[in-house]
Order: C-alpha cells, then structure tokens, then sequence
C-alpha cells in the first residue's frame, strides 16, 4: 500500500513535528513546543550527534529522573548548574532597584518545616559556631510588614543538609518564623559553610567530566511571603567566601553578600541566648508589591457594575455619559437632587456612598476639595474600608497631590487598586464626551478602567505610577489660569489705545500667541457674557493648591501667587460665580473702561 505521507528527513523534520503539534488548543503552550523543537532539533544538525551520544543523553536524563525524591530534586540542580535557573529567574523579576534580589531555590527545600517563635534555634543537635541573624522584612518603600512568613532552611558546618546526612537530626537547620509589627525577626543558627553540590548523582558526574568545581559559597536560605507582596526567594552569602566568585550555579548577586562579623559581647550573648562569642547577621528583606497586572486580571474578567460618587458640575455629565453608553451605574451625591437627572436617565440611585462602594467594580468619584476627598477616603467612617481587592478607584478630582497620597496609603491597605484621573475640560466638553484625562497610578488598572472612561474623554495622557497626573493638572491649571489673567490685561490696556476687543481677538487667534483656548473663549470676551463654565471660585482653589504644593515641593511660584491676588479681588468685588476670564471685566473697570465690574455683569 502506498502512503501519502510525507517523507521525514533532515530538512523537513523540524516543520512536520511543529505542524503536528499545531492542533495544541492551548496557545501558549503550542508556542513553547514550537519553539523547543526548533531549537532542539538544530542543536542536533549543528553537533551532528551520533546515535550513541543521544543514546547517553537519555541515559543522563533517565538517571536524574530517577535519583528524584520528595527530598532532593536533581532536575532543579541540573537547571541550577546549566544557568537556566538563574535567566528564567532574572527575566521574571525584574524588580524595583530597592526590592530583595531573587536567586535560586536550590534542591533540598522541603515543604514541611517546622513553625518557629522568634528568637528560636533552628539548630537541633547545636554543632557548629553560634549565629545570630537578625532584620526586617519591609516593603520597597521601607514601611514595615507585619505577619511576612520568612523559611529558612541551611548546611551543617559539615556542608550537608539534613536530607543528605543521616547523623542530623530530621528537620535539622529549618524554620518558619513570622515578622513582627515592626517587620522584625530574629533566630539562633550556626555559621553555615561552603559545599560541594551532590556528587553521587548525574549531575555532579557532569559537572566532573566539565572540569567545573561543584562548589557552593556559604549562605542561608530563605522564602520570604506576605499577602499583596511578591515572595521572593533567595540567600544571604556569606562575606569573604573563597567560592563567591564562582558559585556552581551561579546563584550570587552582589546585594545578599552580607557581614558574619564574630561579636564577642557577654551582654549581647545573654540577650541572645548564646556565647559571649558569636556571629551574627544582620538582613533587610524588601519585598515588592504583586505585580498590578495579576491583581487587575481578575477585574477585567468580571466587571459588572460601576460606582459614581459626587454629582456636581462635572461629575453629573460624565457619569451621564457612561449611563448612556450602556454600562450599569449605582450613584450617589450628598445632594438627593443631583442623583435626578441620573435617575432618568437610567442610573441607579444609591441611598450611600458605600452601597455605591459594595455594588460597584469600578468606583469613579468627582470630589470638591481636598476635605471632602479626605473625609471619604480616608477617615474611619469612609469609603475605604469597604474597598476590597479587586475593586479599582477612580479619582477624577482637581485636589493636592499630598492629599491624593493621604488616600493612596488608606487604599493600598485594603488591596484595591487607586488611579488619579484628574480631568482637563469644561463642562460643555464633559457633556460632548470630549474630555483629557491624565492619569498615573498602576499602570494596568489604568489600561483596565481607559475603555470605560472613553464614555467621556477622547484624549489619555498616562504620567506615572504615584501623583504625577495631580501635579501635571496644576502645571496646566496654572497656566491656564494665568492666560486669563494676561489676556484680560492685554485687552484691557488695547482697549485704552482705542482698539475693539473684536479686532484684538481675531489678530492674536491668528498670531503665534494664539492658543485653543483663547479661541474658545473669544466669543465670550467679545460678548462680555461670562456665563461660567470655570468659575472664579473654583480658579481660587486651584491656585491655592498650586501654592500649597510649591511649598512641598520648594519651587518658586512668584506670578502664580500675583494671579492668585487678582482672582481674590475679582472675588471681593462681586465675581466669583462668573467664569473666570471675567477678570476683563476687572481690568476694564480698573482701566476706568466700566463703572465697577459688578454692575457689567450680564
């Protein structure tokens, strides 16, 4: 009989088995095959392997398989040996510069250690010389963690674990200790010592037929975990180890090499409970928070509902714009009239902030000031508490960036995800759906909430990871409250030259002065009807925040403070529910071109 199949050979090989494995339904997986096979088959054209070689090859990886227990694992010391252990680990933690380096587990973990108090010894038969290690556990940003679960596990002073030396006591040099609300730990050991990976097994024979030496410099192991961290497996080497330079398995990173100073101290011993001579270490763990993506996944798959708290000016037409999008909207506003409109147009109208909280994925909230943002957020009788992972908040206010921070602490406690989305706009452009939002916080909860919030805005400007868009909205706040100031001047002082504010208006728009929002006000200035879309109030409060922050900040603010005093006076004088390029009529009246600016008001 004849078949159709086609012929297997050198140069078709690699293609007809990835062809093959092509109905792989998982995608990811289809991948790593592909990609093992193309490289895997290359490595056998490029070395020309006789049958025997691949022959010993199976006999080497038939042997680790089989020298594998519960209590050593050869294949993850085959991996340690070959590198592959520490590039899977340096492309998967790529951490902050502060964060705890990672490096290998090694073979002889064990799951079982016994739970321990601080202060204990993992040493059960007390042989070797006496070490105290002690530290912290804390977060990259240096704030202590309570309740991190750190497992240590070591050699004997022989070089041996216990898994591998039957005079030790079972369980031998392991402990789980937890960290104190300090993020403090402290147990008893010994110095442990440099050895030699496992030379009774394939590995160790590779390693020999290599000329490698299979030495290990000294160091403690440990598995350091806390809920919303990334855990973090590594070491402390020991300083001054003659195999620092050339550990087997490569697994030395120039931060965990630490100090085993002796100490020769009677009080120090007896605090201890140890020698007046001993060693001690001293180690700073600092874990990094879970990475936002994976806390975000969850959310994205099960958005059902958004939240929206704070129905003013700006809140009600973008809150209605998500309603009329489609989506399922709980709303809440201090003021039972504000929620109306939102009704009608099909929201859900909650009787509190928080219902809006438990019903809602996504909460958005659009806040007056920084007191109102601080009594949601941050007080014991707010908002946050209800906050569960997960949830991401959404915080489109004009507010400090020191007052935002306040509530990025009172948020990261409960596990939900906070984005700074201040808004650039007015209320016309909330209505027409034609916002700028900028935004910073975790990246990935940004990219989650961005197509929600596409509802009302058509521009997205992502700053950061902290409070950079609420600084970025004052730069432009600044200077957009400082064009009105300017302009008004301008016109005021052309109109004393006998030129219309008409014909000064249509020059600058053409002008290389000219800007989107002089030309979107000039019809406005030209009518002298300043109905507000941004009052003179509200140009207030953001200037006092400006200020507020410079003084954080020690940066000069010199005009914006001169501004400031002339939106005051346009206060004083009758103007603060005007829009804010009312100040012409200051100017104006000023110049002696009205009466008073209260009595030009339309």
């Amino acid at each position: 009989m004849s078949l159709k199949t086609e012929s297997f050979d050198e140069a078709s090989a690699t293609r007809i088995v990835i062809e093959r494995n092509a109905g792989c339904p998982d995608p990811r997986l289809r991948e790593i095959m592909a990609v093992l096979v193309r490289h895997l088959h290359e490595a056998v054209r490029e070395l020309q392997l006789t049958q025997q070689e691949w022959r010993g090859a199976i006999d080497f990886l038939t042997a680790t398989g089989q020298i594998c227990s519960d209590r050593r694992q050869e294949f993850i010391l085959l991996s340690d040996t070959l590198g592959v252990s520490m590039l899977v680990d340096a492309i998967n933690h790529r951490k902050a510069e502060t964060a705890t380096p990672s490096t290998v587990l090694g073979p002889f973990h064990v799951a079982d250690a016994p739970a321990m108090q601080s202060g204990d010894t993992i040493s059960r038969d007390g042989r070797g010389s006496p070490l105290v290690v002690h530290g912290a556990v804390l977060d990259i940003d240096g704030r202590p963690i309570e309740g991190a679960t750190l497992d240590v596990w070591q050699t004997s002073e022989d070089g041996y674990y216990d898994t591998q030396d039957p005079t030790q006591p079972d369980m031998n040099l392991r402990g789980v200790f937890q960290s104190g609300a300090d993020g403090g730990f402290w147990f008893r050991s010994i110095v442990p010592a440099s050895y030699p990976i496992p030379s009774d097994g394939p590995v160790g024979r590779m390693l020999k037929a290599l000329a490698r030496h299979p030495m290990r410099p000294a160091h403690i192991h440990f598995i350091v975990s806390a809920p919303g961290y990334q855990p973090v497996t590594t070491h402390i080497f020991v300083e001054g180890d003659p195999y620092l330079e050339s550990d087997a398995v490569f697994g030395v990173k120039d931060a965990l090499v630490l100090p085993f100073p002796m100490v020769d101290d009677t009080a120090r011993g007896e605090r201890f409970g140890v020698p007046s001579r001993h060693h001690e270490a001293e180690v700073v763990i600092r874990l990094q928070p879970v990475p936002q993506v994976i806390q975000v996944e969850n959310t994205m798959n099960s958005i059902r509902t958004l939240g929206w708290i704070g129905l003013g000016k700006m809140g009600t037409p973008m809150a209605t714009r998500l309603v009329e999008a489609g989506h399922s909207v709980h709303v809440y506003d201090v003021s039972g009239d504000a929620t109306y409109a939102l009704r009608d147009a099909g929201a859900l109208v909650a009787a509190t902030a928080h219902d809006v909280v438990e019903a809602a994925d996504i909460v958005f909230t659009s806040l007056p000031n920084d007191a109102v943002l601080r009594d949601l957020l941050t007080t014991p009788h707010g908002i946050a508490s209800r906050l569960a992972g997960g949830k991401i908040l959404v915080e489109t206010s004009t507010v400090s960036p020191s007052a935002s921070a306040e509530v990025a602490r009172a948020i990261e406690a409960t596990g939900a995800l906070y984005v700074r989305s201040p808004i650039s706009g007015s209320t016309a452009t909330a209505a027409d759906g034609k916002l700028t939002v900028l935004a910073s916080g975790p990246r990935a909860a940004y990219e989650t909430v961005r197509p929600v919030m596409e509802g009302f805005a058509t521009r997205f400007f992502y700053v950061g990871a902290g409070e950079e868009a609420r600084t970025l909205k004052l730069v432009i706040n600044m200077l957009v409250g400082a064009t009105s100031a300017l302009v008004a001047e301008a016109l005021a002082f052309g109109q004393k030259g006998n030129l219309e504010v008409r014909q000064m208006l249509e020059v600058i728009n053409e002008s290389v002065v000219g800007s989107p929002l002089i030309g979107y006000k000039s019809q406005m200035l030209e009518r002298h009807d300043f109905t507000p879309a941004f009052t003179v109030q509200q140009m207030i409060k953001d200037f006092d925040l400006i200020i507020d922050a410079a003084r954080g900040f020690m940066a000069p603010v010199y005009l914006t403070a001169l501004i400031r005093q002339q939106y005051e006076a346009a206060n004083a004088q009758g103007l603060a529910e005007q829009d804010f390029f009312a100040l012409l009529h200051q100017y104006e009246a000023q110049a002696g071109l009205l009466q008073s600016p209260a009595a030009a008001r339309p």
